[in-house]
């Protein structure tokens, strides 16, 4: 018959296996994050489990040797009694040899009763203690794993970077070489403006008569004057 120790066992494994056994993408980082988590929650119940059953194991122990104390006990007691008096006990000491005797064997019941409980436990925290090796060495496996995808990502997302940087430092020199165009185009529309504007210049009359000028109005101030007139 199946004890409750086996069936937790059982259900316990069985659902460990299962998460062993599941298929990851191991280049999804998502994914193994998410079974990272699983795998955490998983070790952490086992270990739960592993505790509780390690204090079963210690507490049946102990009662079974207890138990077997106990017996050791009754018996040389009960050999005392039924040995009394060269071997001629009373009837009291052959009813107390009785009692013990009894007792003897219901302990002994129960000891080979204590005896498979703790076959059980032990059975039960040798298997709880490989699988939270199993789940550990895994949820360290899959930590290294998902480092080393982390690395690469962000070595990845360094590389698109820094080529986003030269590819922007190789256009800033590309316009470098434009505005060189444009500065030489400006230059020459400036001397073209200068070359109108000193051309206009030119034409522009002068406000101050030049020495010709002066000449003919003196002359043709002269002939306006009228000569003076003498007195007789």
């Amino acid at each position: 018959m199946e004890t409750i120790f086996s069936k937790i066992r059982t259900l316990t494994l069985s659902n460990i296996h299962s998460i062993l056994d599941k298929a990851i993408d191991m280049n999804s980082i998502p994914a193994m994050e998410q079974h990272i988590r699983d795998l955490t929650a998983a070790r952490k119940d086992l270990e739960g489990q592993l505790a509780e059953a390690r204090y079963t194991l210690t507490t049946k122990t102990s009662l079974m040797n207890n138990h077997k104390a106990k017996i050791a006990e009754l018996t040389e007691n009960a050999t005392l009694l039924a040995n009394a008096n060269n071997g001629n006990p009373t009837e009291a000491q052959m009813s107390s040899a009785r009692q013990m005797a009894s007792t003897i064997i219901q302990l002994n019941e129960t000891l080979a009763e204590d005896e498979a409980a703790i076959s059980d436990a032990k059975t039960m925290v040798t298997g709880l203690e490989d699988a939270v090796s199993k789940v550990t060495a895994n949820e360290t496996l899959y930590k290294s794993n998902i480092n080393k995808l982390q690395s690469q990502a962000n070595a990845a997302a360094a590389k698109t970077k820094a080529a986003n940087a030269m590819e922007a430092a190789g256009n800033a020199v590309q316009a470098g070489g434009n505005l060189d165009g444009i500065s030489d185009k400006i230059g020459r529309e400036a001397a073209r403006a200068d070359d109108a504007f000193n051309r206009a210049l030119g034409n522009v009359p002068s406000s101050q008569p030049d020495e010709l000028s002066s000449l003919k109005a003196d002359a043709l101030l002269s002939s306006l004057i009228k000569p003076k007139q003498t007195s007789v």
